[in-house]
């Protein structure tokens, strides 16, 4: 039976109003977007195949909890008929974004912005569902070299080794919308600054539009809990020429993604037929369930030692620019570790189980299948997926469909205590950010597993 393609694109600004805390780079550092350096944008790609639709909606922002996500499938489901279970939203995750997923003082979201998320996101679906026309549809993956750096095990850690590429053609062969896919952490501006930005994504968004005379331009991020865009040496008393040097750094990133990813994007085949399918399930992390009494010790102790700074309230990113006095930064140190003991300790009094559902999402748009992997995950579990998959041709988005905080390898757990221990930011302390019990080693392989068997269940329904 014939599938023939149909596709349309959409954009809506995220830009948020002036003033929003921003998230990332440390507790109570009240990072507060004071000036737009490039603008945020949803962006949406909408595919049929005659009987079923798919959407791809992609955010500039630094991650989405799972009742956010849900709650802007609801508002498009409801309007425009796509099955939720066929939407796929994602996140760049650029780190210059207001504050829109939970953590424990790390940026604390504002209301009014999330509550206007549905509104802005069902406006560029509702775009790309309204420019609905006949379409060509390809796919490519292209080996990447020398883009990010891995921060876990930089002399040799590996990194992303490819990016997959999708480009939607118009039936006269024009372009109408180019989507890539590559990990590395969009944390390249300078982390003491105000100003709102989306990254090195942004710009390499822009640079292929611009090669593709203005074609709609989706960014997927890959696996990269480990892999970083590009260095993050930055001078606190400096701040201008730490500014001038994130610029740099960012356009350098991009530019070099972006001269790799170019000739393949156009010389890649289109065909006119396209047949989409879609799967779900959830999963079940088991977690670390914490020791009630030795929460309250330390809780105890290191509320002792934050009264003993003398300082009733931190200072604002405005303050500490140039400089930050050991006090204050010992203030907020000790104020964290007081605020994740307490909603940790809360979470174990609530008899929260000690194991966390968690979605899992798979789209097949013809020869190539989407999954969405909602969090931080290490590159080595991407490469693994996608060497395993039987889809040859398999997208992997992180920070998609929810944000768990990270997922890392079991080399990571079975490191700590080692003189040549690594990943300790992501294995261990990543969760007091998060908010959520230590998941076990093993997670990051029932991850791959259970990936892996929704895929194949995909293949044979497709036979």
């Amino acid at each position: 039976m014939s599938h023939t393609c149909l596709a349309g694109v959409g954009r809506a600004d995220l830009t948020p109003p002036m003033g929003l805390e921003m998230c990332g780079y440390g507790p109570h550092l009240k990072r507060k977007g004071l000036e737009v350096r490039d603008p945020l944008a949803a962006r949406a790609l909408l595919v049929s195949d005659g009987e079923q639709k798919v959407l791809f909606l992609t955010c500039d922002l630094i991650g989405l909890d799972e009742p956010a996500i849900e709650g802007i499938r609801r508002a498009i489901e409801s309007e425009l008929g796509v099955p939720s279970s066929h939407i796929l939203v994602a996140c760049s995750h650029a780190h210059s974004c207001p504050a829109t997923m939970f953590t424990v003082a790390w940026g604390k979201m504002d209301e009014a912005y999330m509550a206007s998320l549905p509104a802005r996101c069902l406006e560029a679906a509702r775009a790309a569902s309204n420019s609905l026309e006949p379409a060509r549809i390809g796919y490519r993956r292209q080996r990447i070299h020398g883009v990010g750096v891995n921060r876990v095990q930089p002399d040799f850690g590996p990194l992303d080794p490819a990016a997959q590429l999708l480009r939607v053609d118009r039936a006269s062969g024009k372009p109408l919308a180019l989507l890539f896919n590559f990990g590395a952490h969009p944390v390249v501006r300078y982390p003491f600054t105000w100003r709102i930005s989306a990254d090195w994504p942004g710009v390499c968004s822009r640079l292929v539009s611009d090669a593709f005379d203005g074609a709609e331009t989706l960014f997927l991020l890959g696996p990269c809990g480990n892999i970083n865009g590009n260095q993050m040496d930055f001078s606190r008393n400096d701040s201008d020429r730490s500014h001038w040097l994130c610029d740099e750094r960012v356009e350098d990133t991009a530019r070099s993604l972006f001269q790799q990813i170019a000739r393949p994007l156009k010389t890649l085949e289109t065909v006119p037929e396209v047949r989409l399918q879609a799967a779900h399930r959830r999963i079940s992390f088991p977690q670390e369930f914490p020791d009630t009494e030795s929460l309250k010790r330390f809780i105890a102790e290191n509320q002792k030692a934050l009264e003993e700074t003398g300082i009733e309230e931190g200072r604002d990113l405005r303050d500490i620019q140039e400089d930050e006095p050991e006090a204050h930064a010992r203030w907020r140190r000790l104020r964290f570790q007081v605020d994740h003991a307490t909603h940790r300790l809360r979470q174990a009094q609530e008899k929260r189980p000690p194991w966390r559902s968690i979605p899992l999402e798979v789209l097949k748009v013809g020869p190539a299948a989407f999954v969405s992997w909602p969090g931080e995950i290490y590159v080595e579990l991407g490469i693994e997926l996608r060497q395993r998959s039987p889809v040859p041709m398999t997208f992997v988005a992180s920070l998609a469909g929810g944000s768990i905080g990270y997922v890392v390898t079991p080399a990571v757990y079975e490191s700590q205590g080692r003189p040549n221990q690594f990943g300790p930011y992501e294995g261990i302390m990543a969760a007091t950010i998060y908010g959520h019990y230590q998941y076990r080693p093993e997670c990051g392989p029932l991850l791959i597993q259970h990936t892996l068997d929704t895929l194949q269940g995909l293949v044979s329904d497709g036979r």
